[in-house]
């Protein structure tokens, strides 16, 4: 926010008392959420109490003459959170009237003062002095002193009253499109989403994912609860508005325990340079974690600060689509990626998205791995990689890449390993570092890696999952029956999650309980029917139905499993060779408990030596005694 006008320091109406020399509205000694526009509403009407204040003065005010912005919508927002925040209606005012087509004036008896009353003040006495006003400048970068830089628009910093602790995690809230147009949710989740990514790459910090602060979007929880929630020091909130050629993001970065805003700041300029934008709120959230954390690190930004924004628009798009993980938004995500990239074809962040979107088909679309898809992923990550050698998503998607078609285990753990140490707060990096451990046995370190991408991405029904086969491939059931739970209790109608539930219950025998999860899993109709098959008809094996298994296991693909059920382990090694022939079996299945009665075969051996896994790990690794099947019926 801006410094305030001359005038008396405190205002004070009601329960409610404006410190406009600290920036903050109290009620009742209680510091209220206030954004900086709805703030600046309050202090101009307080200015001049039971007198209109119009709307063109109020537009002066918030949105000087060379700075873009729809008005009326920036003002009637602004108004009503105003009122939210005092608790106040349009129709009934207590504080602030509206007066039709002229303005606006404030109601209520005030009473100014020049000192907070004393159980109102802060525990520790703020700077008086506040740096505001536009600062220009021609580059990208921040002054060595940490100075914000903005374009067109005021910012301002609070200094003192600083948390005594140091700030070694934060998270990026979903910020809220000030558009009014639903179609437009892309772009205020796209903005959010490269905010993270960007903040990802702080090596000091921990940066939340994603998918657990999008359950955040337009939501009314004070913000020290969501700091709990998260597990978090720090939030950084915010809005972004885009308009014709423009695009105004203003932020501001919050103490989660105490509630104390740190700073606040406000970006505007062309589209094309939104990439520069990120860059600065990054370096500006670096600036306030250095104070109290010591690193020579800085954020990563983008290897240009330009972008065509009519490709940046559909990279975004496809962005929010592939968020979706299911085949018709991933086949939405391919095609606008492409869009992006037809339109600018050295955008390097469009070619890694598209990778990925490509790589997710096989898992969560309808797309089966053949020689030609398998070419189209490596195509747009190579194509990423020669533009970008420091595309985190690029160095993810290609471990994953060498993982799944390649079984190159030290390719894959060389990029994984590179992916993270780009962006150290990647908590897809980290699980696909722990899938490539659990592959090699190591699973130990694969848990660690697993708890890592857990906490950065708390929220996330898949990455609590993840954990959870992490915890079942080291035999670890309750642990892992937890953490499907887990990730259940955030999305009830998860697949994966039931999916995994069903393969640990036929681990243990519990083939009631497989059963009855199997059956919810069947009411799911986006999950992948191949699975499901394979599942049925494991369970019908263990049940002793051997005519129903094979029929299922005639169905599918890679049915190993259920010949295993079945006790035919000459039928379920052919599987395997064909599967290992072709390369379609995953190398982290061979931890798998359902291999557990083949390991002491001289096949298996044999086999897991053609795909390059550590044979004698394997083959030590047991777990409880396999389900027998029941005489056939």
């Amino acid at each position: 926010m801006a410094t305030p006008p001359s005038g008396p320091r405190i205002v004070r109406f009601g329960s409610f008392e404006l410190d406009r020399a600290a920036g903050e509205l109290r009620k009742s000694g209680l510091r209220v959420r206030l954004q900086e526009q709805p703030f600046r509403i309050l202090d101009a009407l307080l200015a001049a109490p039971g007198e209109i204040v119009t709307r063109d003065a109020l537009r002066q005010r918030l949105w000087p003459d060379e700075t873009f912005v729809d008005f009326d919508n920036g003002l009637n927002r602004a108004i009503n959170r105003l009122r939210a925040a005092l608790g106040d209606e349009a129709d009934s005012p207590r504080f602030v009237e509206t007066v039709d087509r002229r303005g606006y004036r404030f109601i209520a008896p005030v009473e100014a003062s020049t000192e907070p009353t004393p159980e109102d003040s802060p525990a520790k006495p703020r700077a008086k002095g506040r740096r505001g006003g536009a600062l220009f400048v021609a580059g990208a970068a921040l002054a060595a002193a940490g100075a914000l830089a903005a374009w067109g628009v005021s910012r301002a910093r609070e200094r003192g009253a600083h948390p005594a602790g140091p700030i070694r995690s934060l998270a990026v809230l979903p910020l809220a499109d000030l558009s009014a147009d639903p179609g437009q949710a892309y772009y205020a989740e796209g903005m959010t989403d490269a905010l993270i990514t960007n903040l990802a790459s702080l090596p000091e910090v921990r940066v939340i994912s994603r998918q657990s602060v999008m359950r955040y979007r337009g939501s009314q929880t004070p913000l020290p609860q969501i700091a709990r929630e998260l597990d978090v020091d720090a939030l950084l909130e915010g809005s972004v508005l885009r308009s014709g050629d423009r695009v105004r993001i203003t932020v501001q970065f919050i103490h989660g325990t105490t509630d104390r805003h740190l700073w606040a700041g406000s970006y505007e300029r062309p589209v094309a340079d939104v990439l520069a934008i990120h860059a600065e709120i990054a370096a500006a959230v670096r600036a306030e974690v250095q104070q109290h954390v010591v690193s020579g690190a800085a954020p990563r930004s983008w290897r240009r600060s330009a972008v065509d924004p009519r490709a940046y628009d559909l990279y975004l798009q496809g962005g929010f689509n592939a968020a979706r993980l299911n085949p018709a938004s991933l086949e939405r995500a391919v095609e606008t990626f492409q869009q992006a990239l037809a339109l600018d074809p050295t955008f390097a962040p469009a070619h890694a998205g598209l990778g990925q979107a490509r790589l997710l088909q096989e898992f969560w679309g309808d797309r089966l791995r053949t020689e030609e898809h398998k070419r189209q992923v490596r195509e747009a990550i190579d194509g990423a990689l020669r533009l970008d050698p420091d595309l985190a998503l690029a160095h993810d998607t290609r471990g994953r890449i060498l993982l799944h078609y390649d079984w190159d285990f030290a390719g894959a753990e060389a990029a994984f390993r590179r992916a993270i140490e780009l962006e150290p707060s990647s908590a897809s990096a980290h699980n696909g570092y722990s899938l490539l451990l659990q592959s090699l046995v190591r699973l130990e370190e694969a848990l660690v890696e697993s708890r890592t991408a857990a906490a950065l991405d708390p929220g996330s029904a898949w990455v609590i999952s993840e954990e959870g086969r992490s915890f079942f491939r080291a035999r670890r059931y309750a642990e892992a029956e937890e953490r499907y739970q887990r990730a259940l209790a955030l999305e009830p109608g998860f697949g994966p999650a039931l999916d995994r539930l069903v393969q640990l219950y036929l681990a243990q025998g519990r083939l009631a309980d497989a059963r009855q999860a199997l059956d919810r899993l069947d009411q799911i109709p986006s999950h992948r029917p191949r699975a499901t098959i394979r599942l049925r008809a494991r369970l019908l094996a263990a049940e002793g139905d051997a005519a129903g298994a094979r029929r299922l296991a005639a169905e599918t693909t890679d049915a190993w499993a259920v010949h295993v059920a079945l006790g035919d382990h000459d039928r379920a090694f052919e599987e395997i060779e064909r599967s290992v022939a072709r390369k379609s079996i995953l190398p982290y299945t061979w931890t798998n408990p359902e291999m557990d009665p083949l390991r002491g075969d001289p096949r298996f051996a044999r086999l897991a030596r053609a795909v390059g896994l550590p044979v004698e790990e394997l083959a030590a690794l047991r777990g409880p005694p396999p389900v027998a099947a029941s005489p056939a019926r």
